[in-house]
């Protein structure tokens, strides 16, 4: 396949012609205006696209892996089952994308703005994207293993029945974002705001929860065995039937808290508050860290096991 000339790109993009499946490996088209083109199946490997503006062109099924991206307006393109292996979409423009199945493992999407975006079942293992924008996003089944999303902006955003395997998600918001059935093992959300979330039935084994909000949230049937979480707060929230099983739950407020049948065996809760909870049916077998005040509190408003 002979390669084509950024000229000739351009040329076949005035004239309205398909570069379907075109040889087009390390282009310089940065800066160039390339809207609505249709580059279906064709292969842009190290291709350079920084600042130029793709606003609905079709890059379905093509491969850019290692393409730079930076700036690049990709406002309603099309990247469904795209290879992006490595690229930088540094402050990108993806709002709007149609990007279900992308590949993005192990690109750059730092402050890139993704609202609105469709990545279900995307991968973004291994991403970097902190202070990305992805409110409203359709996040849907995405592989997220060891990602870093510091400081992102998930608010409204769909993540369940998401995979982030020990992912950061420190200083990040979630705020109303739906994580049910979510796996969130081994993620970090140190600071984070997950205020209003629906995380029912998801997984947070092994998390790190420092100074995390956690206010009005739904996490009934929520896992968080052997997670450390310190300084949170969980004021108002439902963990009816939630699993905190060996936790370290210190200096948590659960004020308002909805903890019928959760289940704190075997965790500590030094510094705890429980004002204003419902207790009936949680089971505090062999936990610590709680006062002798809490623990006739505890027995009197139903909970069990209290030692």
């Amino acid at each position: 396949m002979a390669q084509l000339t950024a000229a000739e790109v351009l040329a076949k993009i005035q004239a309205d012609e398909p570069l379907v499946n075109s040889e087009l490996s390390a282009l310089d088209l940065s800066g160039k205006t390339l809207d609505c083109g249709d580059f279906t199946g064709a292969y842009l490997r190290r291709t350079n696209l920084t600042e130029a503006s793709c606003v609905g062109t079709n890059f379905a099924k093509a491969t850019l892996i290692l393409a730079q991206l930076k700036q690049c307006n990709l406002t309603e393109a099309h990247l469904e089952g795209s290879i992006f292996t490595q690229a930088d979409f540094t402050e990108a423009n993806l709002q709007q994308v149609k990007a279900a199945g992308v590949n993005l493992q192990g690109a750059t999407l730092s402050q890139s703005m993704g609202r609105g975006g469709n990545f279900e079942r995307g991968n973004f293992s291994e991403v970097k994207a902190s202070q990305a924008q992805f409110e409203r996003a359709n996040l849907v089944k995405i592989q997220a293993q060891k990602a870093d999303f510091t400081s992102a902006n998930l608010n409204k955003s769909n993540l369940s029945r998401s995979h982030c395997h020990n992912t950061n998600f420190t200083e990040a918001t979630f705020i109303s974002a739906d994580l049910e059935q979510g796996d969130f093992t081994e993620a970090n959300f140190t600071k984070a705001n997950l205020t209003q979330v629906n995380g029912i039935n998801t997984v947070f084994h092994e998390g790190t929860f420092t100074d995390t909000c956690f206010d009005n949230a739904q996490l009934e049937l929520a896992n968080f065995w052997r997670s450390t979480i310190t300084g949170a707060t969980f004021r108002n929230a439902s963990l009816f039937s939630a699993s905190l099983e060996y936790a370290t739950l210190t200096d948590i407020d659960f004020s308002g808290a909805d903890l019928r049948s959760a289940v704190f065996f075997k965790s500590n809760l030094e510094g705890s508050c429980f004002d204003n909870c419902r207790l009936e049916g949680a089971i505090f077998g062999d936990v610590t860290g709680l006062t002798a005040e809490q623990k006739n509190f505890l027995k009197q408003n139903g909970a069990l096991n209290v030692a």
